[in-house]
Order: C-alpha cells, then structure tokens, then sequence
C-alpha cells in the first residue's frame, strides 16, 4: 500500500503507538505526535520548543547528549540509538528507546525522533539482574560454606590413615553431617520458591510438635499457645518451624520455645498519640524462646542467605523462613520476646 496524500501520511503518525517527534540540531522540539499525550502526559504543544535534553534524567543526558550531537556533526552518521529515563507530566520519570534520524536533506528539515515506552522491559531487565546477582551470591556462599567442612573432614581422614588414630574419624563424619545439613537447607530454600503451594487448613500445634521432637534433641520444651488453624503449605509450614526450632536451640540450648496466635491491632488516636489496639480478631501466628535474642541492627540482616554469627552454622535457616513467608504472602518480622529471647511475627495469615 502506498501512501499519495498528506492526510494519509498525518493519519498514519496521529494513530501511531509509538512517539514521534521532529527536532532541531540543538534538540529542541520543533513538533511531535499526538502520541506524547498518551506516553508522556503532555498535551499539544507542551513540549514545543523546549529542549528534550531537560527532560532526560541527569544520569542518562550526557551519554545521549553525545549520541544526538555525533549524528548532527557527522553527515555520515545519520541514525543513532539511545534508551534512556524521560520526565513526563506527572513528574514521573519513564524509559524510552529512541532512534533518531538525520532527515535535514528532506522537506522535513529536521532530526526525526521515533521514541517508545520500555518501562517494563527495563523493570523485568533490572528484576532478572537482581536475582542473577541473588543466585551469584547464593552460589559463593553455599561454595564456601561446603570448602570449610570438606577440608577439615579431608585433613583429618589423611592424619587417621596415616598414623593409625581413627577416632579421628569422629569430627569426620561431625564434618559430614554439616555439609549435609548445607545440602539440606539449600535443596530447601530453592524448593520454597519453586514448588506449587499446596495450601490447606492445618492445625499449627500439628505442625509444630512433631518438628520440635525432630529437631529439639531432647533439650528445651516446646508450648502451643491457643491453638490455631491457618491456611499453609504444611510442608512449607514445617520448613519455617524446623529453621526456628533449630535456631533457638543452637542459640539458646535449653531453651522455651512458644507457638501462639497473633492478634490483629488498629491504631487508635489517643493523648499519647497512635497506638496498637487488639481488635479480638487473629491476624497470624508467632514462635518466641527465651534465648539471647537478636539485636536491633541485626534483625534485618538474619533473613539475608548466609548471614551467621556462628561459622559452623550455614546462614540459611532464616532465608528459608522468609521465602516461606514470601511465599504465602505472610508479613514476617522479629523482634524481642518478653523478658528476652526472639520473637518472630507472620500476618497476614488466613486463618479458620
């Protein structure tokens, strides 16, 4: 199909999707289609004879400064490509991918601008680099944390087989029995995200005290506080316990563990200022000990792959109980248990 009129050719930019716009060699908008109302906010004539160069962000504007001026300079550059964060009416800032063309020999007599949205390619671009770095991260941690027990449990198999003493082969297979417990986790904390929920309602103390008998080794007591049923994933349910229980013990030894409901709170306004009032309605669960607890400028931190005060700890137990958490949608947070001891929350948990 070819286009004869002028009226074909204006229809065919008024109902384009993408943003097209005519510049002078400074920059400055000359005209451009109706389209910018639709990506950018602005209305006709807004944006004419303002210079596209304020309203690229800081970051992004000399980098395509340099672009627009080598097509302008060099008659033998007559195309450039740039994707940079644009300003739009709303004092937002969107991603655009941008082709100019040197049309100053044609009847247009200007520098064409064909500009689309790529905000969520961008977004979907920076997830799969966060979790590109995530998985990098996991991967060195998990490596060092397999090196440390292998080389312990490899200097001391050669020491028992050299000199005959094989109750060395004692903190071997304690050397073993951690990296397995390192396997474990991993394999754990990459199912979390993987596999399909298979979400019912369970009964927590279900849940719960049969992990603490796996886990507990006979030291500390477990206390189901008003029983509960919520709506979970009773594998990943018991995941989450497991890496509490094991914590609490690990740093508590003898240590009262309590398993109980969460009430629902709303702020009420009084002299004192906002304040959390119970509604009578349940809005989760919590797991509290009587430990040494975790200090405020840690609390974040514990939920991060890796993270231990203890090296002969893998760092992950507490990754896996907020990717269970993520994973049923639950708001989790720690704080301090009353006397002393971690307190874990989950809310937003569906309850029976």
């Amino acid at each position: 199909m070819e286009f004869d009129t002028v009226e074909e050719y204006q229809t065919l930019v008024q109902c384009s999707a993408d943003l097209i716009a005519i510049a002078d060699e400074d920059g400055v908008f000359l005209h451009y289609s109706p389209s910018a109302t639709r990506i950018l906010g602005y209305e006709s004539e807004d944006l004419t004879g303002e210079s596209a160069f304020s309203y690229i962000h800081p970051h992004d504007r000399e980098e395509v400064y340099e672009l627009y001026r080598g097509m302008v300079d060099d008659p033998e550059v007559t195309t450039q490509r740039a994707e940079f964060r644009f300003r739009t009416a709303d004092d937002d800032w969107i991603w655009l991918e941008a082709h100019g063309s040197n049309c100053t020999q044609s009847s247009i007599d200007g520098y064409v601008i064909n500009a689309r949205d790529i905000s969520e390619r961008k977004t979907l671009e920076q997830e799969l680099q966060h979790e590109k770095r995530q998985v990098q991260q996991f991967v060195s941690i998990i490596a060092h944390d397999l090196r440390n027990p292998l080389t312990i449990a490899t200097a001391y198999l050669d020491t028992a087989v050299a000199s005959g003493n094989f109750s060395l082969l004692e903190v071997v297979d304690e050397e073993l029995e951690r990296m397995e417990r390192i396997v474990t986790n991993t394999l754990s904390t990459a199912q979390v995200d993987l596999v399909e929920r298979n979400a019912d309602f369970v009964a927590v103390s279900s849940v719960a005290k049969p992990v603490w008998e796996s886990v507990s080794g006979g030291r500390g007591r477990l206390t189901i506080v008003d029983d509960v049923r919520i709506e979970a994933d009773e594998r990943q349910l018991a995941w989450l316990f497991s890496n509490l229980f094991h914590n609490a013990v690990a740093y508590g030894g003898d240590v009262h563990v309590e398993v109980g409901p969460l009430a629902a709170t709303r702020e009420n306004e009084n002299e004192n200022g906002n304040e959390p009032t119970d509604t009578g309605d349940i809005d989760g669960f919590y797991v509290a000990d009587d430990g040494p607890g975790i200090p405020k400028d840690r609390r974040e931190r514990v939920f991060e792959a890796g993270y231990t005060t203890d090296p002969t700890e893998t760092g992950l137990g507490l990754a896996i109980v907020r990717a269970v958490a993520i994973a049923h949608k639950w708001t989790c947070r720690v704080t301090e248990s009353d006397p002393r001891g971690a307190r874990f929350e989950f809310s937003g948990v569906e309850t029976a």
